[in-house]
């Protein structure tokens, strides 16, 4: 029986490989691989090269986002160095979206779009032809790209999605060596002392809507949702099981459905899990209503994460099909506070055509946002131009990208941890001096909310033991508000400064 290892090339300690799961599930599921011929590694946690030596695998699945490609064509050249015997196999989303990415010299197949049908056909293929990719039978496999006998790179047809989504079976986490879930330690969404074990959970997969800057209506074509039932079994698995009590629904759009909502609260109750398991979910400004909140407040969602965007509607407009306003972005907050909802989201800066100007009106909303007691983060990158995106053929058009020389880690989409302002690839309408500037303003901003919700929903012991354990936290906070504390002396009556810059920050 042939051996096969899955890699996740995304250096980053919270990636649990939630799509290699889904792939090994599957085929073991329907018996196309015993489980003790299957290997899941991360480049993060493993030592990629050494497991593959103790484990001797005959074909090395390699999964790589657009940000991470560079890191799966470095582990395919050592493999190609090491083991010069072993199949290489790339999938993900970087290949599905860009298919002049594949390499003959690294690859031996390329899995494109949705993987568990395609590797569980591609797996039985190599078994049943002496654990070889024989060229004629790979053309009868729907969503592959390899090379044939001639040295000529083939694409067989399109593989259409699984269409019923219940018909892929729930992952089997016990599939990942060591703790596949996450700690939070501060249980912010909560407002509790302890920390709580949290796990990313996907009901549905795909988004009706085509935004400029996003690829995922390409990459799964439609939107297709787990049955309420099916989604509530692997939620009452995980919390019996492990005792997992929050759950990140990865759904790129989970508000899309109101009734099937309710319908998930429905049957947690069933089980007596209302109360008992939290929830954060992804939802669109213009979507949310009472309606809505009352059917998240009845499911147990503590914070509802948001594209914002931007505060621009010229820059929705180029964002977002101008199908949400900033007018939608405040209400939609203002709205989830009056239900005692969480509210989380993400910004764009530097949008094709976007000014300083402009970008300045996002800003101002971030520094609502920390006034706001119901928001918990916001974060922020800078547009980019992913494949097979609108922003993509824009950068095309302007020589700005290639498809057979980038450097794809260039396209990292979010910069709110970084130090140093990063580069805005869409520069005619703002100067990047002026970037760096607003840059440093952005990170203060983010500064401030983290303080702020930090003393609204972290008990103070949480916080003593953060310090005690971590004093570099104390001397950051600290110094954010010297700072803030002395600016605000030369503006204000020192009589006043005290009393009003504290509350500020704490309230």
């Amino acid at each position: 029986m042939a051996r096969f290892a899955i890699v996740n090339s995304t250096r980053s300690r919270n990636s649990t490989s939630m799509g290699l799961v889904y792939i090994s599930t599957w085929l073991i599921h329907y018996k196309i691989m015993r489980r003790e011929d299957l290997l899941i590694l991360d480049v993060f946690h493993d030592d990629v090269m050494q497991q593959l030596q103790e484990f001797k695998p005959d074909v090395v699945g390699l999964s790589a986002m657009t940000s991470t490609y560079t890191n799966a064509v470095e582990i395919a050249k050592e493999i190609r160095q090491r083991f010069p015997k072993v199949k290489v196999v790339i999938g993900g989303v970087h290949i599905s979206t860009h298919t002049p990415s594949y390499k003959p010299e690294l690859f031996d197949v390329a899995v494109i779009d949705e993987g568990e049908e395609t590797c569980g056909e591609l797996m039985r293929c190599f078994e049943a032809e002496g654990q070889r990719f024989v060229p004629a039978k790979l053309k009868s496999i729907k969503g592959l790209i390899f090379t044939d006998e001639r040295g000529a790179v083939v694409h067989t047809p399109k593989r259409p999605p699984v269409a019923n989504l219940d018909d892929i079976p729930m992952p089997d986490y016990s599939l990942i060596k060591g703790q596949f879930y996450r700690y939070d330690p501060d249980a912010i969404e909560l407002r509790r002392l302890g920390r709580y074990k949290i796990i990313d959970l996907f009901t549905s997969r795909g988004c009706p809507y085509a935004c400029a800057f996003c690829s995922t209506k390409v990459f799964w074509n439609t939107v297709r949702a787990h049955s309420p039932k099916r989604s509530v079994d692997e939620i009452e698995h995980l919390y019996r099981t492990y005792g997992i009590d929050m759950f990140s629904i990865c759904d790129d759009l989970f508000s899309l459905n109101k009734k099937r909502i309710w319908d998930m609260a429905d049957e947690l109750e069933r089980r007596g899990l209302l109360g008992k398991v939290n929830f954060i979910a992804q939802a669109r400004a213009n979507q949310i209503d009472d309606e809505l909140c009352a059917a998240f407040k009845r499911m147990g969602i503590v914070n509802v994460t948001f594209g914002l965007e931007s505060a621009s509607n010229k820059s929705l407009v180029t964002l977002k099909e101008g199908k949400v306003t900033a007018a939608d972005n405040r209400t939609a907050i203002e709205t989830l506070g009056r239900y005692g909802l969480g509210a989380s989201g993400s910004f764009i800066l530097g949008a094709p055509g976007e000014t300083i100007e402009e970008m300045r009106k996002t800003v101002a909303f971030m520094r609502w946002m920390t006034d706001q007691p119901n928001v918990l983060r916001f974060w922020y990158g800078c547009a980019v131009p992913l494949p097979n995106t609108d922003f993509w053929e824009m950068a095309m058009e302007q020589n700005m990208v290639s498809d057979e020389h980038m450097n794809w880690e260039l396209l990292d989409l979010t910069h709110d941890h970084y130090d140093a302002p990063p580069e805005l690839w869409y520069k005619g309408a703002c100067a990047q001096e002026d970037f760096n500037v607003l840059f440093f303003e952005i990170k203060e901003v983010m500064e401030k909310l983290h303080f702020k919700v930090h003393m609204r929903h972290v008990p103070a012991f949480r916080i003593a033991l953060n310090i005690m354990t971590k004093p570099h936290r104390v001397l950051h906070y600290a110094g954010v508000f010297i700072k803030s504390f002395v600016k605000t002396i030369f503006t204000r009556h020192p009589a006043k400064v005290f009393k009003t810059q504290f509350a500020s920050w704490i309230f």
